[in-house]
């Protein structure tokens, strides 16, 4: 546990550079910074977290703190806002934080309404765990500024002053986080630790990943959430936290079990086709129609797309020329059925042949790539917690045997 974070020494100095630097400027209707502040239950949390975005949106003005300990009450406001939950109200209509709460949820493998709810003690310890930051300190002119009638040069000035405070050496220094994600693509490199070297890119999403070995930080780089909608947030999340358990940065963490049961359950269709002695592949076709071929099992492939709705787990029958049994293996959809070999060739399929009882009942949502198909009973993992079980203890592996042992046996006649 670390010890009593000493905002006060840490702030005291900073803040006094930046009272002196404002000395004559007209601070009427200016906003006051946003100063990092965290829950009163991060000091206890195993998983020190902070979150940084572009800036606040705040409804304080600068003449309320404009005084020597001002930096004192901006924070307490802030914490008491925190601590007793009251931001939870007005913040999940921000983008901003509902990407945090969907974070906190797959982190911590909580349902999103129990988070969105905040009314057990888990979850509210959760809610209080974290460090919230800004990149910049005064928000941008045109956010409250403007509106007030505040003149242009008079917010610039407060802004050049509030530099002092914009850098994140500050938050790592005085909160020592061991995850930070900044959700600001365009934060200036003044704002950044010197000497980041060269990210590792998750290409073609937008997220970089720097690890900053003297304080052992490990920072996440992405998109404001904002500009993440289009992608979805579960994309980039899903990558974080798998980036979090891959590099091992906390012996463990509650969203992992997820991860362990997912290489579980991949392991369970190897052992299954060799069962069965059918070839199984894992196959992604992307948007340009590309396909590529993963034979046997790849660990990273599976955990790194469960919410790519492009994925498949594919089992080929011998004597099987041009279809095979596929499985979607994307946990928000999961489907099965008959599919082609090759997606771009032939008729639709069964028009003219045999229709056993079998094939006759896998009839929802079909085309000429998925003749025929059938969504699970579960058909979003993330919704349905009894499918992570069934992995656990074997039933799902038994249910998919069953599916493709019946389709070999009612389909023997048809030529496939």
């Amino acid at each position: 546990m670390m010890q009593k974070i000493e905002l006060e020494d840490y702030y005291k100095p900073l803040w006094i550079e930046f009272i002196n630097r404002i000395k004559g400027v007209n601070i009427e209707n200016c906003p006051e910074p946003h100063l990092p502040i965290y829950g009163e239950k991060y000091l206890e949390s195993e998983y020190k977290i902070a979150f940084i975005g572009i800036d606040g949106a705040g409804e304080h003005s600068m003449r309320r703190f404009n005084d020597y300990d001002g930096y004192k009450r901006i924070v307490q406001e802030w914490k008491e806002e925190i601590d007793g939950l009251d931001y939870c109200y007005w913040a999940w209509r921000w983008n901003f934080w509902r990407f945090i709460f969907q974070f906190l949820s797959k982190f911590y493998d909580i349902s999103l309404e129990e988070i969105k709810a905040a009314e057990t003690e888990d979850v509210q310890k959760i809610l209080k765990s974290f460090v919230w930051a800004n990149a910049l300190s005064i928000e941008r002119y045109h956010i409250t500024a403007k509106s007030k009638n505040v003149q242009y040069e008079n917010w610039q000035k407060l802004s050049e002053a509030s530099l002092v405070f914009d850098k994140m050496g500050n938050v790592i220094q005085a909160f020592q986080p061991k995850i930070i994600l900044l959700l600001n693509w365009n934060a200036s490199d003044q704002y950044l630790p010197l000497n980041l070297g060269e990210p590792v890119k998750f290409d073609p999403i937008p997220l970089w990943y720097y690890h900053l070995a003297s304080t052992d930080t490990h920072l996440f780089c992405t998109k404001h959430p904002r500009s993440l909608m289009s992608i979805g947030y579960d994309v980039v999340i899903n990558k974080i936290i798998n980036s979090i358990n891959r590099k091992k940065i906390f012996r463990s963490f509650p969203g992992q079990t997820r991860f362990d049961l997912i290489r579980t359950f991949v392991s369970q269709m190897r052992e299954l086709g060799k069962e069965l002695n059918i070839r199984f592949v894992i196959e992604k076709t992307n948007d340009g129609g590309t396909i590529q071929i993963f034979d046997g099992i790849d660990y990273t492939f599976v955990e790194d797309d469960l919410y790519d709705p492009l994925v498949g787990l594919y089992f080929y029958p011998l004597g099987w020329k041009n279809y095979r049994i596929g499985f979607s293996n994307s946990i928000t959809d999961f489907y099965y059925g008959i599919c082609r070999q090759n997606w771009q060739s032939g008729d639709p399929m069964i028009i003219f042949q045999k229709l056993t009882p079998l094939l006759n009942a896998l009839n929802e949502e079909t085309n000429d790539s998925w003749p025929r198909g059938k969504y699970f009973d579960y058909r979003n993992w993330d919704k349905n917690s009894d499918v992570w079980r069934e992995i656990e203890d074997g039933r799902l592996k038994a249910k998919i045997r069953l599916i493709i042992s019946n389709l070999q046996s009612d389909l023997n006649e048809i030529d496939l």
